[in-house]
């Protein structure tokens, strides 16, 4: 049994809801613990016992950008809550050394794992960018450079890189691996339908010109992310709750969403079209959507209105012909991969304090 630290990004749901699939299965033979903040401690504190609030980075959006500057303001004021979240890693390890540090994009558990010398594994979409051959335009050189620092603040090193996609683009060094995404249970277990209606998720709904896009189209759409619940017309906003959404998801004619990979790859999963508008300056969420698009399991757009989504809606037999011949799971891969790094790591170990 290895003693494992698990680092999970707050910023949103989707490295909370994969990480939740990885650490039940690592907690079958493992002793973890779990270090997040955000959105990701509300969700994860619910399920595991051994669960430790920390100060997560936090992105600040305005009218659908994200904002560069107020971000770097806002985690700046941060810094003293990262030092005290830093500090109650250090607190756990005097209680039980780690083995092994797992991190999904959350940046002190792999700060600590460098300064203390304990083996890091991350585990991620982000890194898809900057440790593979992605294609985009040079119009965007500015946008993919600022992204790979980024990426390189937040995660500085890891021993092995495992990055989950549903796109596959050539690797550049020998310790990264691509391996299709983590499909939860509750998403597997779902028998998919297709009923008159669209699914709609929002991280962040500052996007003024969705909602009257939405309503001008006379469809009927089922809202998550919006700050209210309640209705305008055919629009129906809904509060978070996970087995209405499941049921939301399976049941839906089409998604739509902005560019973030986890919905992505479970509507992929589930064979449902996808109209994604990626958040302006999200870099990762332009090529999920553009790469979406190629594959053709759905559409890029840069802004939305009312005939697009109807165009869109045209064009939803075409999209489920694709989708019809995707294998989207990598669950066992990555357990697999997981397991062995595990025990070569603990082998290792135990070898160099023998």
């Amino acid at each position: 049994m290895a003693t494992i630290f698990y680092g999970v990004q707050g910023e949103g749901l989707g490295h909370a809801t994969r990480s939740k699939t990885i650490i039940e299965h690592l907690k079958k033979k493992n002793d973890v613990y779990v270090f997040c903040g955000g959105r990701a401690y509300q969700y994860l504190v619910k399920h595991y016992n051994k669960v430790i609030r920390i100060t997560s980075p936090h992105i600040f959006y305005h009218k659908n950008r994200a904002s560069n500057f107020r971000t770097f303001l806002l985690n700046i004021i941060k810094i003293p809550h990262f030092i005290a979240s830093y500090l109650s890693v250090r607190r756990i390890k005097k209680e039980k050394v780690p083995d092994l540090i797992i991190t999904d994009f959350e940046p002190i558990t792999n700060y600590f794992g460098l300064l203390h010398k304990i083996p890091t594994v991350s585990i991620d979409n982000q890194h898809v960018i900057s440790k593979s051959e992605i294609d985009f335009p040079n119009s965007m050189k500015d946008q993919y450079i600022k992204t790979k620092l980024i990426i390189k603040l937040m995660i500085w090193k890891a021993d092995r890189y495992f990055m989950m996609n549903f796109f596959f683009p050539p690797v550049k060094e020998k310790n990264c691996y691509i391996v299709r995404p983590i499909i939860r249970q509750e998403i597997q277990r779902l028998r998919p339908k297709r009923k008159n209606f669209i699914l709609v998720y929002q991280t962040s709904f500052t996007d003024t010109k969705l909602v009257p896009a939405l309503i001008a189209t006379g469809e009927k759409m089922v809202v998550y992310g919006y700050p209210k619940p309640g209705s305008a017309g055919n629009v129906r906003f809904r509060e978070f709750n996970e087995s209405e959404f499941f049921h939301d998801l399976k049941s839906c004619k089409a998604v739509i969403s902005n560019g973030g990979q986890s919905l992505m790859c479970e509507a992929i999963y589930l064979k449902k079209p996808i109209l994604s508008v990626p958040i302006k300056n999200q870099f990762e969420q332009y090529v999920n959507a553009k790469y979406l698009e190629r594959l053709g399991y759905g559409e890029y757009h840069e802004t939305i209105d009312s005939e697009m989504i109807n165009a869109f809606l045209t064009r939803l037999g075409s999209y489920e012909k694709n989708l019809g011949k995707v294998k989207m799971i990598g669950n066992a891969e990555l357990f697999s991969l997981l397991d062995k790094t595990i025990k070569e790591i603990v082998a290792g170990r135990k070898k160099h304090h023998a």
